[in-house]
């Protein structure tokens, strides 16, 4: 592992100067540690739809070169930590190949972990729901350290990558094998000889495997990027195929698939040292080979300066660093829709070259986004610089969430530094996985979590009462960034804050409770119930206190309010909100402004007088809320009264459109 460089990290650490970049606030929240300083090889990593994540990992047991336990630990949506179970052992790195453990998660749950033994035998395992391992399954003889690539579709077959060892009698040959999610194998597919032992594999939920590899093709004097599917059944579709120019120096090859397909991503450097980000489309059907995307020029910066993702929808984004002037550059990201649409936009602008941020990795977002961490520096000892990571969250749109500052990245791990692995769930959550520590002897893999599922609740509402009773209504809620507040509206215009809490009502009626959990990521769960309170009950023969007369045997049916809220107006900090209701009912309504600000959910509440049966009313933000740009919604709340039933209304608040400018109003001297 001492030997083992990444290009990227080298190009950032030559153009760093004695000048450190600010920290960002960070946001995400801190996740478990694997490896505990133990770690022998690279990590895999992957999240199912629900939120469950899959962490793979080699444990060491003895000297570095010694093998290795390849152990696995599933962490469900709520941020329980199932057992870390050794599940088989892996050979030591050779080389300079790195061991690793790969782990592939399905969005149904389906999981499998493949590596190589000590005694050069590719192996995997399918994991249960829970986390436990199945049987051990040997794939083949004879393989290379550190070359099995999984992948699983989302009825738990598996497609299984791995390089042959050059000391075998078949020679260095590149092979794929389908595991059939009852345990059959199917024949291995030769796609000939590789140019190195990384090739890369994904599998699309539909079952196509796609392999994208560097090879050797005469007369070419340098590797080509080659391609080839899989069918569901796991025999060769389509391939192999090259999809680079010839001549051309080429790496970092990786290849990522959706419903709609596939890509193939590499790094192209020409005569004159200039190098390209290229991406094609690889096809799910007929040939392989797609629609070639625009190249991206990463002049200066060498390889590692680019990552791509494909959602579902068939959208392409890519995420590159580029300089545009000595000593300053853009780090960009554009979409390709699926026709063909190109947008781009500037994430962050470089006044000078110590703020340079490279080995992106992306991962698509269930909302249309994506998730991105890249690596820059954090400050400097002398003329050394240490590195650290950082992650944002790209919007549908293009645009992106300020960079936030996970943790630091060691310079000594430069060739693990643009391994930062993502996993993304189906609920807008994300893990990020990166190396800390000094290889090889204290090395561990560390996470954080973007936290996007709200809280799970528990309520205790009844559902009846009596007027003047002391109603109690409590709930329990989890979350993995921690439960931060309990807020209670009774439907009558009052609320109350807290796990448990009491309230009596004045008058029968039925009333419209709301529960806010909120977690610590500003995500928010509600809960709504309907109350009943019913007049209390006399019982029969008992005396009346002197003064008081007889309760009447029935009380009548109360009128329905009519409650409608007519406009819900923003402009700047101020809210105009007005409705009708029906003219019998008197009093007041309650008002409650909600809107986001970044993750968290914010309320502002007010009042409006009933007059004639109209309010209306003009609700001051502060300024969170005022600068907030988010959706914003209006709930109106009536308590009801002796005739009238309480309400509630919701609308959303629009925005009030600017004047358009006068032309050729004349200017005032």
């Amino acid at each position: 592992m001492r030997r083992l460089r990444s290009a990227a990290v080298a190009a950032l650490t030559a153009v760093a100067a004695a000048a450190g970049a600010a920290s960002a606030q960070a946001a995400w929240l801190p996740g478990p540690t694997y490896g505990d300083g133990g770690l022998a090889g690279l990590v895999g990593i992957g999240a199912d739809a629900s939120g469950a994540t899959t962490v793979a990992w080699l444990q060491r047991t003895g000297a570095f070169d010694d093998p290795s336990q390849v152990r696995v630990q599933r962490i469900s949506s709520g941020g329980a930590a199932g057992t870390a179970r050794t599940v088989g052992m892996a050979g030591g790195p050779v080389g300079s190949v790195p061991s690793s453990a790969s782990v592939a998660v399905a969005r149904s749950g389906a999981a499998v972990v493949a590596w190589v033994t000590p005694d050069g035998d590719a192996q995997l395992v399918a994991l249960g729901a829970d986390g436990a391992p199945g049987p051990i399954r040997t794939l083949a003889a004879d393989v290379a350290p550190g070359t099995v690539r999984t992948g699983v579709d989302e009825t738990g077959n598996a497609t299984v990558a791995w390089i042959g060892d050059a000391d075998a009698p078949s020679g260095p040959t590149l092979r794929v094998r389908r595991i059939a999610a009852d345990g059959n194998a199917g024949a291995p597919v030769d796609l000939g000889e590789p140019a190195d032992a990384r090739p890369a594999l994904a599998v699309a939920p539909g079952g196509q495997a796609y392999v994208a590899w560097r090879a050797e093709v005469p007369p070419a004097t340098d590797a080509v990027v080659r391609v080839a599917r899989l069918g569901a059944g796991g025999t060769l579709a389509s391939g192999p195929a090259t999809v680079s120019a010839p001549n051309r120096k080429t790496v970092a090859v990786t290849v990522s698939a959706s419903a709609s397909g596939a890509i193939v991503d590499w790094a192209e450097t020409v005569e004159d040292d200039t190098t390209y980000g290229r991406t094609t489309r690889l096809r799910d059907s007929g040939g392989v080979v797609g629609v070639a995307l625009r190249q991206l020029e990463m002049a200066g910066i060498g390889p590692g300066g680019a990552a791509s993702t494909i959602a579902d929808d068939g959208t392409v984004t890519t995420v590159w660093y580029q300089n545009t002037t000595l000593g300053a550059g853009e780090l960009s990201a554009r979409r390709v829709s699926a026709d063909g649409t190109e947008s781009i936009r500037t994430l962050m602008t470089t006044t000078s070259m110590t703020e340079v941020e490279l080995l992106p990795a992306i991962a698509s977002a269930p909302d249309g986004g994506a998730f991105l961490t890249t690596v820059g520096i954090e400050s400097f000892d002398g003329l050394t610089p240490t590195f650290k990571l950082l992650a944002r969250k790209l919007a549908a749109d293009g645009t992106a969430s300020a960079p936030q500052t996970l943790g630091r990245v060691e310079a000594g791990l430069a060739f693990l530094a643009g391994s930062a692995s993502i996993a993304a769930d189906g609920h807008g959550s994300a893990t990020v996985g990166w190396y800390v520590g000094a290889a090889p002897d204290n090395l561990s893999f560390t996470t954080a979590n973007y936290d996007a599922h709200p809280p799970t609740v528990d309520a205790t509402i009844p559902a009846t009462a009596t007027v003047g009773e002391d109603v109690v209504f409590s709930a329990r809620a989890s979350d993995p960034s921690g439960v931060t507040g309990f807020a209670w509206e009774f439907g009558d215009g009052s609320g109350a804050r807290g796990e448990t809490v009491r309230h009596a009502y004045a008058r029968p009626g039925a009333y419209p409770i709301e529960l806010t959990v909120t977690d610590r990521s500003g995500d928010a769960a509600v809960v709504r119930r309907t109350l009943t309170v019913t007049a209390a009950a006399t019982p029969p023969g008992s005396p009346q206190p002197p003064g008081l007369p007889q309760p009447p045997a029935r009380e009548a049916p109360r009128a329905a309010t009519g409650l409608k809220l007519t406009k819900a107006l923003r402009s700047g900090a101020k809210v105009t909100v007005a409705g009708t209701i029906s003219r019998h009912s008197g009093g007041h309504v309650t008002i409650a402004y909600r809107a986001k600000v970044g993750r968290k959910t914010v309320m502002k509440r007010g009042t409006a007088r009933i007059v004639r049966g109209r309010f209306v009313a003009t609700v001051r933000l502060p300024r969170a809320l005022a600068r907030s740009r988010a959706r914003a919604t209006v709930t109106v709340t009536y308590s009801g009264d002796a005739d009238t039933r309480p309400a509630t209304a919701r609308r959303a608040v629009a925005l009030a459109r600017r004047a358009p400018a006068r032309r050729g109003a004349a200017r005032k001297r």
